[in-house]
C-alpha cells in the first residue's frame, strides 16, 4: 500500500487507493511465491469492501502469484492500482491468499539443497491463510481528491520456517508492516567488514545489519521474545559484492518509517556474529544474560544513532564517515 497527497480523477466524497507489496530480504531461498486471490479493506464505519482476482477453486490462473523474492532493495509491486474508493477511516486490510499443503498450484517456496545444489520445491503452509487471509490492523485515512499509496513489507526473513512435524512443507507465519509511502525513508551505508572484525574481535566476520526502533536501543537477535529486548524492525545480511571484491560491504533498508511527524530515531546496529540468527530457531543470544547463562555474549555489537525524516536518505557507514 502507498501514500502521497494530490489531485486525482476520483468523484466527489472519494480517493484513490493504491496497495503495493514489497519484501525484506532473505538468503535461503531462490523463490517464495505467494498467490493472492484478493484484497479486503474495511472502512471504520462501513461494510467490507473487497476486490477478488479469482475463485482459486475455480481458475488458479487468474490469481495474482507473486515471487516476493523478485520484491527487494525498495521493488514493489501493485495489489490494487488506483482503485476509487469513499473518502474516510479506513480500520484494516485483509490479502486473501491461496494456501494448500496439497495443491500443486498454491504458495510454494524453492529451496536450493546444499548437499546436491538441486532446486526443491516445498508447498507454503499459512496457518488459517485460505480461511482468515492475512489481516493487517493499522488504520488510514482517504483524503477527498487524494491519492493513497500504502506499501506492505513482506518480511520473509522473519516468516519463513521450516518446523519439524510438517516436512517437507515450509510454514509461512507473515511477519507484515504497512506504512504509508509519503512518511517513509531509506537508511543506506558501507560497512567495512575487516575493520568491523578488529573492532568486535571476530574471526571471520559474518556480517549482518539490524535496524531497532527508537535510539539508544539495545540490540537483540530475532527471536521472538520481547522478554530479552526488542526484535529488530528488519535485519539483513552483509556481504560483500563479489563482483567488487575487497572487504567493504553495501546495504540498503528502504521504506523506514518515519511517522507523521518531523522525523523518527532508529538504531542501526552491526554485527559479526550474523550466524547467530540464521534462524529463529537456531537463536541464543539474550542480551540480558549474565555470565555462565544461556545466551551470554553470544553476539558482538557496533551501534549508532539514527534520525530520518520523510523522503530522505540517510548514511550510517562504518568506519563513520564524517559529514
Amino acid at each position: 500500500l502507498g501514500a502521497c497527497g494530490g489531485g486525482s480523477s476520483s468523484s466527489p466524497g472519494t480517493g484513490t487507493l493504491n496497495l503495493m507489496i514489497t519484501d525484506s530480504p532473505v538468503d535461503a531461498a531462490e523463490e517464495v511465491v505467494v498467490v493472492f486471490a484478493g484484497v479486503e479493506v474495511k472502512p471504520a464505519d462501513g461494510d467490507v469492501v473487497t476486490f477478488d482476482y479469482c475463485d482459486p477453486a475455480i481458475d488458479v490462473t487468474l490469481c495474482k502469484k507473486i515471487d516476493l523474492l523478485q520484491l527487494q532493495d525498495g521493488a514493489t509491486t501493485n495489489l490494487l492500482d488506483d482503485e476509487e474508493l469513499a473518502a474516510g477511516e479506513y480500520a484494516w486490510v485483509r490479502l486473501k491468499v491461496y494456501t494448500d499443503p496439497a495443491a500443486l498450484d498454491a504458495s510454494y517456496i524453492v529451496i536450493k539443497n546444499e548437499e546436491t545444489q538441486n532446486l526443491e520445491t516445498y508447498n507454503l503452509f499459512i496457518p488459517s491463510g485460505g480461511q482468515t487471509g492475512l489481516k493487517l490492523v493499522s488504520g488510514f485515512t482517504i483524503a477527498q481528491g487524494s491519492i493513497k499509496r500504502l506499501v506492505i513489507d513482506f518480511d520473509l526473513r522473519k516468516s519463513v520456517l521450516a518446523p519439524r512435524g510438517l516436512a517437507p512443507n515450509y510454514l509461512l507465519k507473515p511477519t507484515l508492516r504497512m506504512i504509508d509511502q509519503q512518511e517513509t525513508a531509506t537508511i543506506v551505508g558501507d560497512v567495512d567488514l575487516a575493520q568491523l572484525a578488529g573492532e568486535q574481535d571476530v574471526d571471520p566476520c559474518v556480517g549482518g545489519v539490524y535496524l531497532f526502533d527508537g535510539g539508544g536501543a539495545t540490540p537483540d537477535d530475532q527471536d521472538g521474545d520481547e522478554s530479552d529486548g526488542a526484535d529488530p524492525v528488519v535485519y539483513d545480511s552483509l556481504e560483500v559484492d563479489p563482483l567488487v571484491g575487497g572487504t567493504v560491504a553495501s546495504y540498503s533498508i528502504p521504506f523506514v518509517d518515519a511517522g507523521d511527524a518531523s522525523s523518527a530515531s532508529y538504531t542501526v546496529a552491526f554485527t559479526c556474529n550474523f550466524d547467530v540468527d540464521e534462524s529463529a530457531e537456531a537463536s541464543e543470544y539474550n542480551p540480558a544474560a549474565i555470565s555462565g547463562e544461556p545466551g551470554f555474549e553470544t553476539m558482538n555489537w557496533t551501534t549508532f544513532d539514527v534520525t530520518v525524516v520523510p523522503g530522505a536518505t540517510e548514511p550510517a557507514d562504518f568506519p563513520v564517515v564524517a559529514p
